[in-house]
């Protein structure tokens, strides 16, 4: 698998007036998708990101290969299941034993390629940030920051909840509460690329304050691959260092990594990376309005349950759902 996005010019989705507009690109946006292209409906996928996946995120930086998102995930619902297997057939996830108490997976060679695998042929198009969204008569209405104007009748928003509680504030006002009930903890995430890979007991460390997780790549079975070296902060010290420089966080994040495993590293190359939105340290109130009446504006995400992929996946399964039952 590559993980090269799915991406159509966005003149198709401006032109005309759709079905279906997802703003997102993220497992729930891309979830939504597949359920409402396979009912027939028209639609196209907006997202700001250079790449799909959210934070189903892989970074390639000099060389060396930086899973930077989410690590890995779990399947509990069937249907969620039915994806994963369907995905692995195709050779974009693997299993991967970390010890978890349930089975864990990996998108492969890298997480996003298990985005990109759900995908399939969605009409997607990246690098758009809708700034507006207003509703009119059953059509709503969307503008991106390069002043470009779409239309659709039903709009799904799956950006994390502070800026989807942004977008439909002034179109559903019941809805930016419910955003607005949800919040997240960040995280600083460190790459780094090693000029060899360190002698170290353990490729993974998991909540050895201040760091969350740090993982050596290659203990993914990525083959062929430079060492990397991937650290992520715990949600306390990526408060503690929420404004902190890339430069201040990397140092940081090194010297407790150093601490913990008495190796000195060999550094060749190191960047960092702040979600913002990374985990859902309170979900939305479950009782909350997520769609409007005539569902012309759903909103989907991780925000609804805890932050994992499958709550992403099933949260777009929801709103999709939602539109036909309101279009039937």
């Amino acid at each position: 698998m590559t993980n090269t996005a799915p991406h159509k010019d966005s003149h198709s989705a401006s032109d005309s007036l759709l079905d279906v507009i997802i703003i997102g690109a993220g497992i729930a946006g891309i979830r939504a998708g597949q359920v409402l292209q396979d009912a027939g409906l028209s639609l196209h996928l907006l997202d700001k990101g250079r790449r799909i996946g959210g934070r189903c995120a892989t970074r390639r930086s000099a060389g060396y290969l930086f899973n930077h998102g989410a690590q890995f995930f779990t399947a509990a619902d069937d249907t969620f299941q039915s994806a994963v297997l369907d995905a692995q057939t195709k050779g974009a996830v693997a299993s991967w034993d970390i010890g978890h108490h349930k089975p864990t997976y990996i998108g492969t060679p890298s997480m996003r390629d298990f985005a990109t695998a759900l995908a399939g042929s969605l009409s997607i198009t990246q690098e758009v940030k809708i700034t507006s969204l207003t509703s009119d008569k059953g059509v709503t209405h969307l503008t991106d920051e390069a002043g470009k104007h779409y239309r659709a009748k039903h709009v799904i928003v799956t950006a994390p909840a502070p800026q989807a509680a942004a977008l439909v504030t002034l179109a559903a006002p019941e809805l930016a509460k419910t955003a607005i009930s949800a919040s997240y903890d960040p995280c600083w995430t460190v790459m780094l690329g090693l000029a060899h890979a360190p002698d170290v007991s353990h490729a993974i460390i998991r909540d050895a304050a201040p760091i969350g997780w740090a993982c050596l790549e290659q203990a993914r079975g990525i083959e062929r691959q430079l060492p990397a070296l991937t650290i992520q902060a715990d949600p306390d010290e990526s408060i503690v260092l929420l404004d902190k420089t890339a430069e201040e966080v990397c140092a940081r994040l090194i010297a407790a990594y150093e601490d913990h495993t008495k190796v000195t590293l060999d550094i060749s190359h190191r960047s960092a990376h702040r979600w913002l939105y990374a985990r859902v340290a309170q979900p939305a109130d479950h009782t909350a309005p997520y769609a409007t009446e005539d569902a012309g504006i759903v909103l989907a995400g991780d925000w609804f349950g805890k932050a994992r992929l499958e709550t992403a996946f099933l949260s777009g399964s929801r709103a999709a759902h939602t539109i036909l039952q309101a279009r039937a």
